[in-house]
């Protein structure tokens, strides 16, 4: 199916209802990325007539998924202040829930993305029917502060595991004890659920919240975490691969020059984990241990150091190789660690470019920044589009700053 935007809004399409439809959800997504904008705006950037665009922003904003702002100011030849237009951020709002290692992140936004809320809960050793008793207590706070029109319109979680047709087929880091997320906040709550993989998150927060999509049709995404995975945009969507495995980057094994077979995985020595229990003997990931790796690194501790050279080394080796795999027009890492030690992707790009064959041009390596909420923005770009009927669309979320959504709370 090609994009909502590719195809103008008056295009020949044989059945009259399909026709209206799509030209619905056209506008639609057109206001989700240009807002606020005009309708004399939307008419002149759909190619058509503003009586088509009142027509259809009129049967949205009937259906409560648009508004009136008011005016806006004049332009440079003059004449009337055009009537401003936007999503209806009180329509509803969704929920996003990332299952951490040592702690969940549950976030709630309206359509536009904006935080509603932000909550951080420490589940180390907890039980999964802890956790579900922690998420739905959060729910039922939400739902006694709700003054939206519609209430909670779906739920979509990050999962640290691969996942095939909305079911988690293995979480290596939780005990799900067969568990359908899906089917039990379904019945519950009457709303689409989602699942995705970590990884896949990230790559679409990489696709949707950019400022030109036309340079993230095809990327890869790598996730540092506890472990190490990737996802992948291929054509704009999406890649899971024929069993859902796709990007599962860190059990590639290596070998050594001889040809001889290791016995050790891509993530024993490029995860996040890997490098705190080399550094500081330790197991768990957190941003204190990040903290205490990055003010040895700063002292040039020999251990800090050499372990996060290997670090840098065997990333640089894995984004070629997976280039070559994928193809990608871009390269997004996101990791908590380099965010705490940014020089690191320095040396990651330098030893990329002196590892490249003369032939190849570089791919751009690019960091995404404030890594610990990529997935939670994936996660909230998946469930709104499913809610507005959107999956296909091009769309351009903003990222707000992360607003209120801090490592603090």
């Amino acid at each position: 199916m090609a994009f909502l935007d590719e195809i103008p809004i008056d295009s020949q399409i044989i059945n009259p209802r399909l026709l209206h439809e799509h030209n619905l959800h056209a506008v639609l997504a057109r206001i989700l990325n240009e807002q606020p904008v005009s309708r004399a705006s939307l008419a002149q950037q759909m190619n058509t007539t503003r009586s088509s665009i009142t027509v259809l922003f009129r049967e949205l904003e009937s259906a409560g998924y648009v508004v009136e702002l008011g005016e806006g100011s004049v332009g440079e030849n003059g004449g009337r202040k055009p009537v401003m237009v936007a999503i209806n951020d009180d329509y509803g709002y969704s929920v996003s829930i990332d299952f951490g290692i040592h702690e969940m992140l549950i976030v709630s936004n309206d359509l536009s993305g904006h935080v509603l809320t932000f909550h951080k809960s420490n589940t180390d050793g907890k039980s999964i029917e802890s956790i579900l008793d922690m998420i739905e207590n959060q729910l039922k706070m939400l739902k006694s502060q709700d003054q939206t029109d519609h209430g909670l319109l779906g739920l979509s979680f990050v999962i640290h595991g691969p996942v095939v047709d909305n079911q988690v087929i293995n979480s290596p880091f939780l005990d799900m004890h067969d568990l359908d997320l899906a089917a039990y906040f379904e019945e519950r709550y009457h709303v689409q659920v989602i699942q995705e993989n970590e990884a896949n998150l990230v790559a679409i927060c990489a696709r949707d919240f950019h400022s030109n999509p036309g340079q993230t049709r095809n990327l890869l995404a790598i996730s540092i975490h506890r472990g190490l995975g990737a996802g992948t945009i291929a054509n704009h969507q999406l890649y899971h691969g024929d069993g859902g495995g796709a990007g599962e980057i860190g059990h590639v094994i290596a070998t050594s020059k001889d040809n001889q077979q290791m016995s050790y995985k891509a993530e024993d020595f490029c995860s996040e984990e890997a490098v705190v229990k080399k550094v500081l003997g330790r197991r768990i990931v957190s941003q204190l241990n990040r903290d205490k790796i990055a003010s040895l690194y700063q002292q040039h501790d020999t251990k800090t150091v050499k372990v996060l050279n290997e670090f840098t080394a065997h990333l640089a080796q894995l984004i070629i190789n997976s280039s070559k795999y994928y193809d990608p027009d871009q390269i997004f890492i996101s990791s908590c660690l380099i965010d705490t030690i940014p020089s690191l992707l320095s040396d990651i790009n330098r030893q990329y470019r002196d590892r490249l064959s003369e032939q190849l041009l570089p791919i751009p390596i690019i960091q995404m920044r404030r890594a610990e909420f990529s997935s939670i923005w994936g996660a909230f770009s998946l469930i709104t589009r499913r809610v507005l009927n959107l999956e296909h669309a091009e769309l351009m979320f903003h990222r707000p700053s992360d607003n209120g959504m801090c490592t603090e709370k």
